[in-house]
């Protein structure tokens, strides 16, 4: 008994072109020089070790803003605070001017008033003298 095992020989190495083929296809479709470990494993090591660098500042650089960001925040309270103090200060003082003005207004009536009586009380006198 024979055993025959029947190969087309031209289909296996056209369906081995085919595999490389492809895998050129997908290199020059990604892009990039290396797609997997098969390609080139220690560069593939030193392309996730940058990739992760690349992250990590990435994201030290959107920290660094987020924190840029709170202090103009922060400023910009704390200037609101000053002219509020500010408006304050002013008010204090336009307020210590009205206070004076009423106690001049009514140092002014108080003398008025003195002069008044004593001018009313001479008159007085004076019509006492008479009779």
């Amino acid at each position: 008994m024979s055993l025959i095992i029947n190969t087309n020989v031209g289909s296996l190495t056209s369906q081995r072109y085919l595999g490389q083929t492809q895998a050129a296809t997908q290199k020059l479709s990604a892009g990039v020089r290396i797609n997997s470990a098969q390609d080139d494993a220690a560069g593939l090591a030193i392309s996730d070790k940058l990739t992760s660098q690349i992250n990590g500042m990435t994201q030290a650089s959107q920290n660094a803003n987020d924190g840029v960001s709170a202090i103009a925040n922060l400023q910009s309270a704390i200037g609101n605070g000053n002219q509020s103090a500010a408006r304050s200060r002013i008010q204090d003082v336009d307020m210590a001017t009205e206070m004076s003005n009423i106690s001049k207004n009514q140092i002014l009536q108080q003398s008025s008033a003195a002069m008044l009586a004593q001018a009313n009380a001479s008159s007085s006198h004076v019509l006492s003298l008479l009779r």
